[in-house]
């Protein structure tokens, strides 16, 4: 059970209300919010938008030259960006129904092309939303080998501005594995001014597959928590 919210111009009322359909189809225990039900008369309906937007779990844009260029969508997107940026946790997916450039402050994001057969766009919309719940990923090089084993280089990767969220990472290796004396069980990397990918990582010597575990320790004082396998390639 999650909960969504839909961001659109009121022009593009018909495409909203078919997207908030399919998502109760799903799973009717789906929470989705649509302003059109959602905000009462009476209500503060600015702290009642901006509240609803960081409590729910995905945010999905409606990108179309209606919304395009209106300021509520505008600040909608600002807010959700914002709440990425302090969780590191991804929220805003974009699906785009015109033929409108994406504008500038949303270049940084992929976006889903509608093709004009809903059925297949919407499933292709969850199976972003589905596979994709955060802005870090974990990433191994290859340095070197040798017929016995090879080196490997294990890192964060993530954009910039998430980057400069990590206060630190801990990489915890399988305790089955034998680390090697250039690496203990656990090993804690702390930020670095400037910080990008490779400043996040760490270095070892493997000869047979490994599990790690790594924790990112954000300023925001949230935790995300990552499994990792990294295998031979002999």
């Amino acid at each position: 059970m999650s909960s969504f919210f839909i961001s659109y111009s009121r022009k593009d009322l018909a495409f909203a209300e078919t997207l908030r359909k399919h998502i109760q189809l799903m799973d009717s225990g789906h929470d989705v919010f649509l302003d059109l039900y959602k905000i009462k008369t009476g209500v503060r309906w600015k702290q009642y938008l901006l509240s609803s937007v960081r409590k729910n779990d995905f945010f999905i844009l409606i990108l179309s030259n209606n919304s395009a260029i209106s300021t509520f969508v505008q600040q909608e997107v600002k807010w959700v960006q914002q709440d990425e940026l302090k969780t590191g946790v991804r929220k805003l997916f974009i699906i785009r129904i015109d033929d409108v450039p994406i504008p500038t402050y949303m270049s940084t994001f992929q976006v889903l092309n509608a093709t004009g057969n809903f059925v297949i766009d919407f499933y292709k919309l969850m199976e972003g939303i589905n596979g994709k719940a955060s802005y870090f990923k974990i990433m191994h090089e290859k340095e070197s080998d040798s017929p016995t084993g090879y080196w490997i280089k294990l890192y964060v990767d993530a954009p910039l501005p998430f980057l400069q969220k990590i206060e630190k990472v801990e990489y915890r290796f399988d305790y089955e594995f034998q680390c090697s004396k250039f690496v203990d069980a656990v090993e804690i990397v702390e930020n670095k001014r400037g910080a990008y990918k490779k400043n996040y990582a760490v270095e070892f010597w493997i000869s047979e597959p490994i599990l790690v575990f790594i924790v990112l320790y954000l300023k925001s004082m949230r935790q995300i928590t990552f499994e990792h396998r990294i295998p031979l390639y002999f």
